[in-house]
């Protein structure tokens, strides 16, 4: 039987194809903005005060959790969280349930992300890709290494995090989240938390887990800051500052902000959502 002839295309033979980048920002303006608004979330997230990352979503945001990882790849109890809240449609087939593990609203979204287990990033991980963005919207996807603090044997995960952000106010705000956890390919754990955090791009060198400013802060503290960061949006450094200068008096301290604030004088980098 005679067959076809093939289809081919008239091309050279040795074609030298562009380099592959590791992340794409569609101008530099979007990047500026997307870079510290993803410094601030994980600074934020790595801390001590997760509820602070309310100021991060909109009322009425939507977020889901979904994984892939063999049951034989799931150690310790910190790595059990991720199969609680999994929404892997493959493995849930009830739509009833689909629609529990969808969160709506800031709210509930905290509460999720207060019930995962201390994680530290590497941000030299990080590739950050911006495929659109216009002034009322912007899809940003993160992906990236983390790994299990506490656990004795830790298990390096690989994430994906696909981000709808929009303008609030004079900030920006994530109007949708779907966050995906797999399990770390060989290379990517021989590689991960190897090199010191770099100036480059995409890290966030503000990630690092060493940089929590509530480390070193008594309980007592510690909740101060909290509660002061939630009044407030600002991030926890800068609660502190404020409180420090005020001898911890959070009534003062909070007097002092609302001035600050009617004067202009807070920079916007302050707080939780980037201006």
């Amino acid at each position: 039987m005679d067959l076809p002839k093939p289809i081919t295309f008239e091309v050279e033979e040795n074609i030298n194809l562009p380099a592959t980048k590791p992340s794409y920002f569609c101008s530099e303006e979007v990047r500026s903005v997307v870079l510290q608004f993803v410094q601030q979330y994980y600074q934020v997230f790595e801390s001590s005060n997760r509820s602070a990352l309310q100021a991060a979503y909109t009322e009425d945001a939507l977020f889901s959790l979904s994984s892939y990882i063999p049951e034989n790849a799931i150690s310790g109890r910190s790595g059990k969280w991720i199969e609680y809240d999994n929404r892997n449609m493959k493995k849930v087939s009830d739509s009833e349930k689909r629609q529990k593990l969808l969160y709506k609203g800031r709210e509930d979204i905290i509460k999720v992300l207060c019930k995962m287990p201390s994680l530290t990033h590497d941000p030299n991980s990080f590739v950050i890709d911006i495929p659109f963005a216009k002034p009322c919207l912007m899809h940003v996807v993160v992906t990236g290494i983390f790994k299990h603090i506490g656990d004795k044997h830790p298990a390096t995960r690989n994430f994906m995090k696909s981000l709808i952000i929009v303008p609030v106010g004079s900030g920006f705000c994530i109007a949708n989240e779907e966050f995906f956890v797999n399990v770390a390919t060989t290379e990517q754990i021989r590689k991960a938390f190897k090199e010191p955090v770099s100036g480059s791009e995409p890290s966030t060198s503000g990630a690092s887990s060493s940089s929590d400013p509530m480390a070193s802060l008594d309980p007592a503290k510690v909740e101060l800051v909290k509660s002061f960061s939630v009044n407030t949006k600002m991030l926890p450094q800068y609660c502190i500052m404020c409180l420090e200068n005020n001898n911890w008096n959070f009534q003062k301290a909070g007097e002092m902000f609302l001035n600050l604030q009617a004067e202009n004088k807070i920079p916007p980098e302050y707080f939780v959502t980037v201006a």
